[in-house]
């Protein structure tokens, strides 16, 4: 059984990150647009060999051009290009968009891409269908393991649904766990206390605790842990040192 923290983004200078003892980085920059490719081998190149990149996928495939989220896209759209994006949306376009996403995926040998949809889009039997088709897709042609965050949707919808395709369904821990076992665990931490999304909380030694002994109680082989709350840099090394004294 194998924990492995790390963090959603840079939080903290990459030099910092690359010489600490995290074990993963979620790419968020893929999410609001495509840097160059040279970016990406930039940072496979200073990256310690034994931390991994994992690699959240473009809003474009996640979230409706309408979402006040593309305010800070640079992804440029026409009007005409707007219908074929969005909530797991499968045509020619975005298929080329998922295919680049891929290629970048391979030079940071990512092993994990997440998609993290939004409460708008939930589980109606419409979308089921739709996450169902875009979801098939993508694991088919991906190399490593598709993971999905399912915001929004009935727990129990979700959960049957990641089973049923095989691929690996987010959750925040201190709101709930996947209610189906899995071998492989990717969990993102949000700052949020039950029944809250507080971006700006700092996990207390208590939660960090109470986070080690939640985890232990799973059977698995891997488990990543992310945290994406504001202190996440230092609530993550915080986690390290607590893994570290079991």
């Amino acid at each position: 059984m194998q924990i492995i923290v790390g963090i959603c983004g840079f939080a903290a200078s990459k030099k910092r990150i690359f010489s600490s003892k995290l074990g993963i980085i979620e790419v968020q920059k893929t999410f609001y647009g495509f840097p160059r490719e040279t970016t990406f081998e930039r940072w496979r190149n200073e990256a310690p060999e034994s931390m991994e990149f994992s690699l959240k996928a473009p809003m474009l495939l996640t979230h409706e051009p309408s979402s006040p989220i593309y305010r800070k896209s640079k992804f440029k759209l026409t009007e005409g290009e707007k219908e074929y994006f969005g909530t797991f949306k499968l045509n020619e376009k975005s298929e080329k968009i998922i295919l680049r996403t891929f290629k970048i995926a391979k030079i940071l040998n990512a092993r994990h891409l997440v998609f993290q949809t939004p409460k708008s889009f939930n589980s109606t039997q419409k979308n089921i269908e739709i996450a169902k088709n875009f979801l098939s897709y993508v694991k088919k042609k991906f190399y490593g393991k598709v993971c999905w965050e399912p915001r929004g949707w009935d727990p129990s919808i979700a959960d049957g649904l990641c089973k049923s395709l095989n691929i690996i369904e987010i959750t925040d821990p201190f709101a709930r766990l996947p209610s189906h076992p899995q071998d492989v665990y990717y969990f993102r931490l949000h700052g949020s206390p039950p029944g809250e999304r507080m971006y700006r909380y700092t996990y207390t030694d208590n939660d960090l605790k109470e986070l080690y002994e939640t985890i232990t109680t799973l059977s698995f082989r891997t488990c990543y842990v992310l945290f994406n709350n504001v202190a996440m840099f230092n609530d993550a090394l915080r986690f390290i040192s607590i893994l570290g004294k079991k």
